[in-house]
């Protein structure tokens, strides 16, 4: 069965930095619940941090950031943590229309409202945290349209929301889930909703390009009735022909200079590359592909994104077993980050015939060690 890459990031919350949250908090909401009246105020500023801290989690994944960031005191403070308690706010407010649904309209109609309002609100997370804008993501038109541009990414959203939905009913609301203790049910109710967060925030990272998010606190963003994104598509299709059609002719050396033209123009080069290598991996010839994610990847483990450059690193070998970086410190880098993960066949298949393809590195000896540690 063929998982979504989109998909690994519902990993992102069992990471350090939000595992040791989930954790913490469990313990807290724990305390909350059997300190009665008392523990009503910590609850809130539980649930204003975490939401909050969900919103900064989404952010950082947005962004292309390899290391979740930790909750800060600061993020605890509900007066400061306006978009928070409005999300919590909508889902309360959905909780007890829904049971008001049930009581006045019947199970199906209860059923359908609920249903409804799993659709929409990845849609309301995912337009607050992109803008920033509280009134943005409260515009259900945009949000709409927001929905239709990311297609079946929204699809795989839903379908996960769907899924947690479910298993929230039978963790809370059946018998058999009465008897796992609580703290693990909270434990899992809080990875559940970051991981909605975080993969959220992946379908944003990974349609970036399509949905323009360099730009997405302009004006023109938030009004996409005023910009025309078939004609930025017509635009960078050109751009792609062009060097296509100089390629095939033959004239590598120009084809390339007209990719460096168009990255030496850009204000973010790494985005200019990454949607010029998203395109030209379709072609059937994987070499200027190649080339780009030679391009791409130190730039990648500049801006701290080494675990993007490990996935275009492994897409690449796929496509072509010689691809290699340029540099040899860079693929032992990569070997390590593909050993770490747990991919040991991909750290292999990169450190494979190291001599041959960095003939003078003084790194042959690391890579000679390195290669027979994952032999074993």
């Amino acid at each position: 069965m063929q998982f979504s890459p989109v998909f690994r990031y519902l990993m992102v919350p069992l990471r350090i930095a939000p595992l040791l949250l989930i954790v913490t908090f469990s313990v807290l909401f724990l305390i909350v619940m059997f300190a009665g009246l008392f523990g009503i105020p910590l609850g809130i500023i539980l649930l204003a941090g975490f939401i909050n801290y969900s919103f900064i989690l989404l952010t950082a994944v947005t962004a292309g950031i390899d290391e979740p960031p930790v909750l800060t005191i600061e993020n605890l403070n509900p007066v400061d943590a306006r978009r928070s308690l409005t999300l919590l706010a909508i889902v309360v407010s959905v909780f007890f229309l829904s049971d008001a649904a049930a009581y006045w309209f019947g199970p199906i109609v209860a059923g359908l409202l609920g249903m409804l309002a799993l659709i929409i609100l990845p849609a309301v997370i995912a337009m607050q945290g992109v803008t920033g804008s509280l009134l943005q993501s409260l515009n259900l038109v945009r949000c709409f349209r927001l929905m239709l541009r990311l297609r079946g990414d929204y699809l795989q959203i839903i379908a996960w929301v769907g899924w947690f939905a479910m298993l929230g009913y039978v963790i809370f609301g059946t018998l058999a889930g009465s008897m796992v203790p609580l703290i693990v049910r909270f434990a899992f109710l809080m990875y559940a909703w970051l991981a909605t967060f975080t993969l959220i925030g992946g379908v944003l990272r990974e349609r970036r390009l399509d949905l323009g998010l360099d730009d997405a606190n302009t004006p023109e963003w938030m009004e996409p009735e005023t910009v025309d994104f078939s004609e930025v598509e017509k635009r960078r299709d050109r751009q792609v022909d062009a060097i296509y059609a100089e390629w095939r002719g033959g004239a590598r050396v120009n084809a390339w200079a007209s990719v460096s033209k168009l990255v030496e123009q850009s204000a973010d080069p790494i985005l200019e590359l990454e949607w010029l290598y998203d395109r030209i991996s379709q072609w059937p010839e994987p070499y200027l592909a190649n080339r780009l994610a030679q391009e791409l990847l130190p730039r990648l483990f500049a801006a701290k994104r080494p675990g993007d450059a490990l996935d275009i690193t492994r897409e690449r070998l796929k496509a072509y077993a010689d691809f290699r970086p340029l540099q040899g410190d860079d693929l032992i880098r990569l070997a390590r980050l593909a050993n770490d993960a747990g991919d040991r066949p991909a750290a292999r298949a990169m450190l494979h015939n190291f001599q041959r393809f960095f003939p003078d590195d003084p790194l042959q000896p690391v890579a000679a060690e390195l290669q027979q540690q994952l032999a074993r």
